[in-house]
C-alpha cells in the first residue's frame, strides 16, 4: 500500500475512534517524530570545496562580486524582455 492510501486509512480509522484516543495517538505520532529529529545527524562540510581549484583564484570575493553582478543583470535582461 502506497502512502498516500494508508494516511487516507489512518485518516478513517481516526474517525472511529475516541476523543481520548485521538489524543493518545497523536502523542504516539509526536514521540515518532521527536525520536525522528534526534536520529538526524550533524553533518560537518568544513573543507567540502579543498583541493577543487577555488584557492587557485587570487581575488575569490571579488570573482564572485562580479559573478553575482552578471547573474543579476542577465536577470533584469530576461525580466525586461517578459514584460514587454
Amino acid at each position: 500500500m502506497n502512502a498516500s492510501a494508508m494516511k487516507s486509512k489512518i485518516k478513517w480509522n481516526l474517525t472511529q475512534l475516541s476523543p481520548e484516543e485521538v489524543e493518545e495517538v497523536n502523542n504516539l505520532v509526536q514521540s515518532l517524530l521527536e525520536q525522528k529529529k534526534t536520529e538526524r545527524r550533524i553533518v560537518n562540510l568544513e573543507g567540502i570545496w579543498e583541493g577543487i581549484g577555488f584557492e587557485k583564484i587570487l581575488d575569490l570575493e571579488g570573482e564572485i562580486k562580479k559573478i553575482r553582478k552578471e547573474l543579476a543583470e542577465q536577470l533584469l535582461r530576461r525580466s525586461e524582455r517578459w514584460n514587454t
